[in-house]
């Protein structure tokens, strides 16, 4: 479904179909940026591109009840922009999300390397596990 994103349209949203999961109608003007409604009633703003490399991208911009629609308006054209530019927005997220937390680094990589190499080994792991890690 296209229509224009207004404030109205999210206030008052069609009804999703029955036998659907979700209802998402795309932006008139902006192309790419779609709002998502809920059979809950809940709406969440997405922004769709396709990268550099040919894959079709999408980022959250926020919920209905977080932000207004023209905000999730003026993000989706920063983002249009980025892409524009040659930008891959999603690419920083990725780059987060492949960072280890810490536990991953404790249990991965740290206690093997304790395992093999160090005498005090037991009292490496609970320290980890009793004070580090909790």
């Amino acid at each position: 479904m296209k229509a224009r994103l207004t404030a109205a349209l999210a206030k008052a949203p069609p009804a999703v179909p029955d036998g659907s999961r979700k209802l998402r109608i795309s932006d008139t003007e902006i192309a790419g940026f779609t709002m998502e409604v809920w059979p809950t009633g809940g709406i969440v703003y997405w922004f769709r591109y396709t990268a550099a490399d040919r894959r079709s991208r999408e980022i959250k911009i926020g919920k209905a009840r977080d932000i207004s629609t023209d905000q999730a308006r003026r993000k989706a054209k920063e983002l249009r922009a980025q892409v524009s530019l040659s930008g891959d927005p999603a690419a920083q997220r990725d780059r987060l999300r492949a960072i280890p937390s810490f536990a991953d680094f404790v249990t991965g990589q740290y206690l093997p390397y304790a395992r093999e190499r160090l005498r005090s080994y037991r009292d490496h792991e609970s320290f980890c596990r009793l004070r580090l890690l909790p």
